[in-house]
């Protein structure tokens, strides 16, 4: 009997505690639940019972409402030039006036902070963002947003996120190039006569929309453009009526830094330039090592070309730095074709008149009567004083390779002054 007893005592005291912490954390959990719907529901009895949330708050005027807007771009995430996307990560904020909402809070509070629930139960803009790909919000736990209410009725909404938009991007002066990303934030049920976005400058800058100092892309130069405004013509409305919606514009400038490409592709070529020059000094008589230079650049200048358009944007149109690719092997390829056509004049057979005695001496010595190289003839001709006659070839190849040794660097001189010329004309107007 006793032993009895004891077992059951034991199990009695084992089993209280666990019992109490149960009771405790049900308690606990159920305060804060209540008190997070206790935070809701005083939220939502701010909100008038006659409140509509479909009817846009009305103005002291009885003029249209006005949306201020402001963004700060915090930092530039990805540029996808294959597929013209650019990924940024920036603050958002929006501001108007719901006059049905004023006096609801303290005034000596400033504002109240409301739960984000809230924007399910007042009227707010219809905003979107045009051409958006994705809009990704940076949470760990909660949003990164909030709303804010003042005494006049002023509501002030601000958030981070991360948009990617589409940028249509023009290649044609690459790598000079500068492009600009416009992003478009518009009104889509309300017409201008109802709604229209304003930038908001009374946070003491001189633009709404701006880069933060922090932004820094290591291939381009940032700069935006903002402040832009601009209506949307639409035909939606009945029987063609034209309708006009209400827009903003901030666009991000990105002139590309050609630093990398001067030294992974200009300057490497105009290098094989001039070793595919260096066969100018060696001797005529060497054509076959003349030629292997040039045949070397010529394939050097492929290789690297190839190379250099994997990691270039892939267009249906020519790039500057296209030109300069072509241009660099045309003149290599010009040098070989000028050595192949002097090898070829050197060893053209000639024809001279010889006197009797000479043509005598070469048939006795079983040899055309008239026919040699150039090589033989200088030797022949020695004999009859016709010189010039037999080594006007010779002269023509030597004279040849003198001109166009100096004509083809000074050509290519040329193309580099047009060249450089169109890239910093073009840098200077981007600015």
């Amino acid at each position: 009997m006793s032993s009895k007893f004891l077992n059951f005592s034991i199990l009695c005291f084992s089993t209280v505690p666990f019992v109490i912490s149960n009771h405790i954390e049900n308690l606990v959990g159920g305060n804060r639940v209540r008190r997070d719907t206790d935070f809701n529901q005083n939220n939502n009895r701010l909100i008038p019972d006659e409140y509509d949330v479909n009817e846009p708050p009305p103005t002291l005027d009885g003029s249209v409402v006005y949306v201020n807007v402001s963004v700060l771009v915090l930092d530039i995430r990805d540029i996808d030039e294959m597929h013209e996307y650019i990924s940024m990560e920036y603050k958002l904020k929006l501001f108007w006036q719901d006059l049905r909402l004023q006096n609801l809070t303290k005034p000596e509070e400033g504002f109240t902070v409301l739960s984000l629930t809230v924007l399910k139960e007042i009227w707010k803009p219809d905003i979107y963002i045009e051409h958006v790909k994705s809009i990704e919000s940076p949470e760990i736990l909660t949003k990164p947003a909030s709303l804010r209410l003042y005494p006049d009725g002023r509501l002030r909404y601000s958030a981070r996120m991360t948009v990617t938009v589409a940028c249509p991007m023009n290649f044609k002066y690459y790598p000079a190039d500068t492009q600009l990303c416009d992003i478009d934030m518009q009104t889509y049920g309300y017409q201008t006569h109802q709604l229209r976005l304003e930038w908001d400058k009374t946070n003491g800058y001189e633009y709404a929309a701006r880069l933060s100092d922090m932004v820094y892309v290591s291939n381009f130069e940032l700069d935006m453009l903002g402040d832009n405004k601009f209506a949307l013509h639409s035909t939606s409305g009945p029987q063609g009526q034209v309708s006009q919606y209400s827009g903003l514009r901030f666009t991000i400038v990105l002139r590309r830094n050609i630093s990398y490409h001067l030294l992974q592709t200009y300057l490497p070529s105009i290098i094989y330039m001039l070793v595919s020059w260096l066969s100018f000094i060696l001797p005529l008589e060497s054509a076959s090592e003349r030629m292997g230079y040039c045949v070397t650049c010529l394939f050097t200048l492929t290789s690297t070309f190839s190379a250099v358009r994997q990691s270039t944007p892939i267009v249906s149109y020519g790039k500057i730095l296209d030109i300069w690719m072509i241009m660099c092997i045309f003149f290599v390829f010009l040098t070989l074709v000028q050595h192949a056509i002097i090898s070829k004049v050197r060893r053209t057979k000639i024809r001279v008149k010889m006197s009797r005695a000479n043509a005598k001496k070469r048939r006795n010595c079983g040899e055309n009567e008239t026919s040699f190289t150039t090589s033989d003839a200088v030797t022949k001709s020695n004999d009859n004083g016709k010189k010039t006659h037999t080594t006007i070839y010779q002269k023509i190849a030597k004279k040849a390779n003198l001109y166009l040794s100096l004509i083809i660097p000074l050509l290519f001189l040329i193309f580099n002054i047009g060249y450089w010329s169109v890239i910093i004309y073009v840098k200077i107007m981007s600015v």
